[in-house]
């Protein structure tokens, strides 16, 4: 039985499988295609369309229909409702990957259990615990959660046939997230070295910025206004469609062009060239320089298999489709004179993907891999660095602060011990409040950092001020935490495992049961 990669996308999703010699194969959902739409329409109560179909029928039922819901994952305050019910973000999910593995089992015919999904890079520790927890409501063994660009790093590794040694720059633009990862690739090993990345910023946002030019342009040609415009969802969801494909068309044409029409003989040719979608949405692309400049900068401190810093970059690969858009390319190249290799934007992470859950789903002796001990094949393939700080409030001076005890940036699996100490005679309880950040300072501000778990450490009576507590924290390749605190005087313990708020298993099994009910189809 194989073991399946999916990337779950933002707007498009695809799924792989490798076989033991490390083919990988695509697979197509019943359609005939390599990608689905990320989209979810709720038809009734018992049944739901997710891909293309659903994708069409956001202009005809704009209300019944769920897009990009990858940027609500963690989020609780951010349910839907249709029909009467309430879905939760992890639920919408969830049946995007009962469509593909529908899909899958029709194609292959073999079911689908053993799974390895990837996220942004960039995703904190309750995006990622969102994301397995979707896998487990559509009724998947997920074996493990992996960045997306290491993904792609690792399919593109495995396709080199020289296996030169090198150190490459993955520039991961999707439709909604936007990962820059740095990573040495020596033979057939993946080593992560830096990543950075905003999980709210990719295609959509050019979508945005065009599509706001369109609006203006309406009006400026028929007298309406904007809010009606957005008032009417026919028209805002036929201009939202009407949008991407001119952004598509830009890939390859320097302008394009379409009538839009609204009630009351409201109807306007409108168009746009590449120079001015470049002017427009030139921010985003700056903000994403940006970023890929703060990845190298941290790249600089450490140092590659050749003997030089990991900046020092041999290539660049593109990956995710919104890297097809020709500016891109053409920033890239003028701003670190490299050509950017693009590696099969729509497939490459769930190639990667299918490579780290066939190695994950088989335990293969040490002495066929050559494998140190406690390594798994696994360990040979790829080593990943956390994408966040953690750590917990402690009073640092006169001021509560931030602790960070895992920094950014730190190879993963890890576990890192820092010693506090009591605030006063005989304190009999201590609150360990656990943070994750983006700093990489070993202290901040509170207010830079967001609370994500806590648990509280009795204590014995008469200890001293200043007694020593121990607050260890572990986080697995999974970026999964698990933080303990031990009072040294005679061993006192708190343990706390840090669980995405308002989820727990029972919760994931009920919304299983849920979700099992509803026919999930292509609407064909």
């Amino acid at each position: 039985m194989y073991a399946y990669g999916i990337d779950l996308g933002t707007t498009y999703s695809c799924m792989a499988r490798a076989d033991q010699d490390g083919n990988i194969e695509i697979i197509k959902n019943i359609e005939g295609k390599n990608i689905t739409p990320s989209v979810v329409e709720f038809i009734s109560p018992t049944e739901i369309v997710v891909g293309e179909t659903a994708k069409g029928d956001a202009i005809l039922a704009p209300d019944n229909v769920v897009l990009y819901i990858k940027r609500s994952m963690g989020k609780q305050d951010e349910n839907r409702e249709h029909h009467g019910q309430t879905f939760t973000p992890e639920q919408i999910s969830a049946f995007i990957l009962k469509k593909l593995i529908s899909d899958a089992e029709q194609m292959t015919g073999e079911k689908v259990s053993d799974v390895v999904i990837t996220v942004p890079a960039y995703f904190g520790f309750d995006e990622r615990q969102a994301t397995e927890n979707a896998g487990k409501i559509a009724g998947l063994n997920v074996l493990g959660i992996v960045n997306e660009p290491t993904a792609a790093a690792i399919a593109y590794g495995a396709q080199q046939k020289s296996k030169e040694d090198k150190v490459v720059l993955v520039y991961d633009l999707g439709g909604g997230t936007f990962d820059v990862t740095v990573a040495e690739i020596v033979g057939d090993k993946v080593t992560v070295v830096s990543t950075e990345g905003n999980h709210t910023l990719g295609g959509k946002d050019w979508d945005a910025e065009l599509m706001s030019y369109f609006v203006a342009q309406f009006c400026e040609k028929t007298g309406v206004t904007a809010d009606e415009i957005y008032e009417d969802g026919d028209v805002l969801n036929e201009l939202i469609l009407k949008t991407e494909d001119a952004k598509k068309e830009l890939t390859s044409k320097n302008s394009s062009s379409f009538t839009l029409s609204m009630g009351r003989g409201k109807r306007a040719k409108l168009e746009v060239t590449v120079e001015k979608f470049d002017e427009i949405t030139r921010h985003h692309l700056m903000s994403t320089l940006e970023l890929t400049k703060i990845a190298l900068k941290q790249a600089a401190t450490k140092t590659s298999s050749k003997g030089k810093s990991c900046d020092q970059f041999d290539e660049i690969i593109f990956v995710g489709g919104s890297t097809r858009m020709r500016q891109v390319k053409e920033a890239m190249k003028k701003e670190f004179g490299v050509d950017p290799q693009v590696f099969e934007p729509d497939e490459a992470v769930a190639r990667g993907a299918a490579l780290l859950a066939h190695f994950l789903s088989t335990d293969q002796p040490q002495q066929t891999t050559g494998l140190g001990e406690g390594q798994s094949a696994a360990d040979e393939r790829f080593s990943e660095v956390t994408s966040k700080s953690y750590g917990v409030e402690a009073q640092i001076g006169n001021s509560m602060m931030l602790s960070h005890v895992i920094l950014k940036n730190d190879a993963i699996p890890c576990s890192n011990t820092e010693t506090y100490g009591t605030l006063a005679h005989n304190q009999r309880r201590v609150n360990i409040v656990v943070y994750e950040s983006n700093i990489m300072e070993e202290n901040t501000e509170l207010s830079f950092g967001k609370r994500i778990a806590d648990g509280q450490l009795d204590l014995p009576a008469g200890l001293p001020a200043r007694s020593p507590i121990d607050v260890t924290f572990s986080l697995d390749r999974n970026g999964m935490l698990n933080i303990t605190a031990v009072e040294r005087f005679n061993g006192s313990k708190c343990n706390i495992i840090v669980k995405t708020e308002g989820l727990s298993e029972s919760e994931v099994m009920t919304l299983q049961a849920q979700t099992s009910v509803i026919k999930v189809s292509d609407g064909a």
